[in-house]
């Protein structure tokens, strides 16, 4: 790739989403498996999980602070690689308040991996006049093969030294993050406060939130619950693996094609189709509690988070100025990613104990469907 040859950091930083897309992918959707191995129930791993991320929100402004104050704005990225793989072992702690005090210290960094990443990588590739999308694929493909690899390993190792792995691959991405080069400095005179005030001063950027935070939330019920869900209907380890790595999959071709439509249309726009393939995701697997259904529908994976994660990142970048673009991403996640994580792992852990998948992606599809209804609202005028 011409590209390639005059931007060498560009194979680099699609290597260091392959790397943590594969580390997070080959954890994070077993934690609820392995928390419950450990005698905990739905209910308590919710509690486990939302409040471990709600610190994880608090920290993420002072993250996004670093990165848009910092020159070596890569030091804070090299952070949130390596901490968790060192700390990961911690989830093998006997008790529920052990657990969460380790969950909360390993959200601390886990939380901000995506946010602080797309926040390099929107800065690096700009002068490269590559697309974000183009970029973030690879973190798909990561996670397709980590997700499989967890799998695989559950079913063969033990789920008890998960750890391990994700250990090694945080470390190699964190090794990695050394050798990319530092971002243009972009010194603000702006902080947290000022990046905040251009939020909740513009009324179509809230109520983008609200209906983020609606659709948002029900990835808990895939991220957080999905394994312990397709184990109920009688799903196999091998066959979650599969399942888990189709829905990572599904995202490269919908994340190139997201960079065409974000050409032709505005990000609001994008969402509306992404969020309608949520309703529908979230309702099939509702009505159609089977194993093999639950494989296939993740296909639509990509349709509904992948392409709303790029919309949703593209439309944050039109409303901050450059110096506080990485704040705004922060802001972003911690509402629409973290706050929405938050009550997402609460109502999913409770909602599997009262009425198992069913009723847990029946709540989802409803919560979904208002951020539909939200985002038809905001879509009412162009976007300024």
């Amino acid at each position: 790739m011409d590209s390639d040859e005059k931007y060498p950091f560009l194979t680099k930083t699609r290597l260091l989403y392959v790397l943590s897309g594969i580390s997070a992918s080959a954890l994070v959707p077993y934690l609820a498996l392995w928390l419950s191995h450990d005698g905990l129930s739905s209910p308590q791993i919710g509690v486990v999980f939302a409040l471990s991320t709600g610190v994880g929100i608090l920290a993420q402004p002072i993250w996004g602070m670093l990165m848009d104050h910092f020159p070596s704005s890569h030091y804070p990225l090299f952070l949130v690689m390596a901490v968790p793989g060192i700390l990961a072992m911690g989830f093998n702690a006997q008790g529920f308040l052990k657990l969460i005090g380790m969950a909360i210290i390993f959200n601390v960094f886990m939380v901000s991996r995506s946010s602080l990443a797309d926040a390099y990588t929107i800065a690096a590739v700009s002068k490269a006049k590559i697309h974000y999308g183009a970029i973030r694929l690879f973190g798909s493909l990561g996670s397709a093969a980590g997700a499989f690899f967890g799998a695989l390993y559950i079913a063969h190792v033990t789920i008890k030294s998960l750890w391990i792995p994700f250990m090694l691959l945080s470390i190699l991405a964190s090794l990695l993050v050394i050798k990319l080069p530092t971002t243009p400095p972009t010194r603000s005179t702006g902080s947290f406060w000022m990046a905040l005030r251009e939020a909740v001063t513009n009324p179509r950027f809230l109520i983008f939130l609200v209906a983020g935070f609606l659709v948002q939330q029900t990835l808990s019920a895939y991220d957080g619950f999905f394994s312990l869900a397709f184990h109920d209907i009688g799903g196999a380890f091998r066959d979650t693996g599969w399942a888990l790595a189709l829905g990572s999959l599904s995202n490269v071709p919908a994340m190139l094609w997201a960079s065409r439509l974000l050409h032709r249309h505005p990000p609001g726009k994008v969402m509306l189709l992404s969020a309608g393939t949520y309703v529908v995701r979230w309702t099939l697997m509702a009505l159609f509690p089977i194993p093999w259904v639950y494989v296939v529908i993740q296909l639509l994976h990509g349709l509904s988070f992948g392409l709303f994660w790029i919309s949703s990142v593209s439309y944050v970048a039109q409303h901050f100025p450059p110096p506080l673009r990485a704040t705004g991403q922060s802001l972003y996640s911690m509402v629409t990613i973290g706050m929405a994580t938050i009550s997402g792992n609460l109502l999913s852990g409770i909602a599997l104990e009262r009425g198992g998948p069913v009723l847990l992606y029946t709540a989802a599809a409803v919560s979904s469907a208002g951020g539909l209804v939200v985002l038809l609202t905001l879509n009412r005028k162009p976007v300024h």
